[in-house]
């Protein structure tokens, strides 16, 4: 398990990120490995342009976590989702942040923000 400290105080380690246009965007934290969990310590989701119709982003790691975020069909500034405390993953569980495709010209971009500790 980590740390007390690291729980509170852990700086981002790992961002990974993924925008496509008129695709599914999907970032993904890798499985770390037996005795290691992911941590994730915040979110970003944006467009560059108005979604053609309302969508649901969603954050997962196929087994303790699975959150969704419902994105509006209108101009939003980026979603900057910065947690309070991180989340914690299953073991050597893989994390991804999904968007649907959100339109013909329309470019999606998401990222998590995290780190990796022991179990």
């Amino acid at each position: 398990m980590a740390r007390a400290e690291q729980l509170a105080f852990a700086a981002t380690r790992i961002t990974t990120k993924d925008a496509q246009t008129n695709a599914l965007a999907t970032a993904t934290m890798a499985a770390p490995g037996l005795g290691f969990r992911n941590y994730c310590t915040g979110i970003v989701i944006s467009a560059n342009s108005t979604p053609a119709a309302a969508v649901i982003s969603n954050l997962t790691d196929g087994a303790a976590i699975d959150l969704d975020f419902y994105i509006p069909d209108a101009t939003f500034a980026a979603f900057v989702i910065p947690f309070s405390r991180p989340i914690e993953c299953a073991e050597n569980a893989a994390l991804a942040l999904t968007l649907p495709a959100l339109g013909a010209a329309v470019t999606g971009g998401v990222a998590i923000l995290g780190f990796v500790g022991s179990v």
